[in-house]
């Protein structure tokens, strides 16, 4: 992978915007690279010069070559002001590295270009001048540690024939050998229920119920029932006469 080193200076500020004619304009600058956030770099609190502020403050940075010849790298530049209640931003700048590596003419070699930039809010409301300088170094690869070439020129990985033993022997952090020694296991019990189907078709013989059950319909009783007299009939005295026709 190549880098390469990158050293800018942010040399000051021109013509800051103030907030009030009553308030002062403590600056300072904050620099990172678009790509790496937590590589943030910081210049002194400025607070003799005010709306004017000078620093010449110098920033170094590794930069990806692949990702610089691509042009996805950024410098960017935050200028703020302190302030009681936390720090205000006053404005910011932000520059595509690629144009840097552009030949402007004369001997070669690292050289520095002095370059000014305005600087705006992220309205785009213009807010001052930034003045830096940026300096590139030459091209620097970085080998990996590979192994000894094989036959052909490329590199021949290492065989590796077993797994180191872990934890070395001796260790106090060793674990027991499994199984552990000297120790009495217990005698295994006997399955429940046995095994389906048995040894040698051994089954088991019923065991007999006492007293027997007797039959369902010996234990039976039909259940009592009133039985009423039969019917006798009418009496002839209260039967009725027979209807003579006259003729």
């Amino acid at each position: 992978m190549e880098t390469r080193s990158m050293e800018i200076t942010v040399i000051s500020a021109r013509d800051l915007k103030k907030r009030s004619i009553f308030s002062k304009t403590n600056a300072f600058a904050v620099a990172w690279i678009s790509n790496n956030h937590k590589n943030r770099q910081w210049t002194p609190v400025d607070k003799e010069n005010g709306t004017n502020p000078t620093w010449n403050q110098v920033m170094n940075f590794i930069l990806n070559e692949a990702d610089l010849q691509q042009d996805r790298l950024f410098l960017q530049i935050v200028i703020y002001r302190t302030a009681t209640f936390g720090d205000k931003e006053i404005g910011r700048v932000s520059i595509p590295l690629n144009e840097f590596l552009k030949p402007s003419g004369g001997k070669k070699g690292a050289r520095a270009k002095f370059v000014s930039y305005q600087i705006r809010k992220p309205s785009g409301k213009p807010k001052g001048v930034l003045d830096l300088s940026v300096k590139f170094t030459e091209k620097a690869e970085v080998k990996l540690p590979q192994a000894a070439a094989g036959s052909h020129g490329m590199a021949k990985p290492e065989v590796v024939t077993a797994y180191p033993v872990y934890p070395p022997a001796g260790c106090l952090s060793q674990p027991p050998p499994y199984p552990p020694a000297n120790i009495q296991y217990p005698t295994p019990q006997p399955m429940y229920p046995p095994p389906y189907p048995p040894a040698n078709n051994e089954y088991p013989q019923p065991q007999p119920v006492y007293p027997p059950p007797s039959p369902y319909y010996q234990s039976y009783h039909p259940p009592f029932y009133q039985v009423y007299p039969p019917y006798q009939g009418y009496s002839p005295s209260q039967a009725y006469s027979p209807i003579v026709t006259a003729v």
